[in-house]
């Protein structure tokens, strides 16, 4: 005999639902023997970590939505600044001479739209970059 697939997805987001072994939304469950409980799976057969990662996911927002029933904002962006200073000098008609240096900050903010603390693409992100450039130019000429 085979087992239909269960359905998991966003409707067994949060504290109920799929948390607490309920689904009767869902195909439902049947033992090895093909006889079971219903759709409510037994707390024994239930896996820990599955049923701790879950409790990572928030209560849905809209309960009766199936689909995109979790609607959120959160802040993200960051600060980016430059500074270069560049000097030029003319020491006489054969020598010139430069100097430059640059400095980038670039801070950009976790993505963390669940409010777990989990960063959904990068943590918090601070990169910085220091360069620095001298030239001396001398023009040579014939006797």
């Amino acid at each position: 005999m085979r087992r239909k697939p269960v359905r998991s997805g966003p409707e067994c987001l949060g504290a109920g639902g799929c948390a607490s072994g309920d689904y009767t939304h869902a195909t439902p469950f049947k033992n090895e023997s093909g006889t079971g409980p219903g759709a409510v799976i037994p707390a024994g057969r239930l896996n820990k970590t599955a049923l701790d990662m879950l409790n990572l996911w928030p209560a849905p927002t809209n309960t009766s939505a199936v689909l995109n029933n979790y609607v959120a904002g959160y802040a993200l962006g960051g600060n980016q600044n430059q500074n270069v200073v560049r000097v030029d000098q003319k020491i006489n008609d054969k020598q010139n001479l430069f100097g430059r240096f640059s400095q980038w900050n670039n801070l950009n903010q976790p993505e963390d739209p669940l409010g777990t603390g989990l960063c959904l693409d990068r943590c918090t992100e601070t990169m910085t970059s220091k360069a620095i450039a001298l030239g001396y130019n001398y023009i040579f000429t014939p006797m």
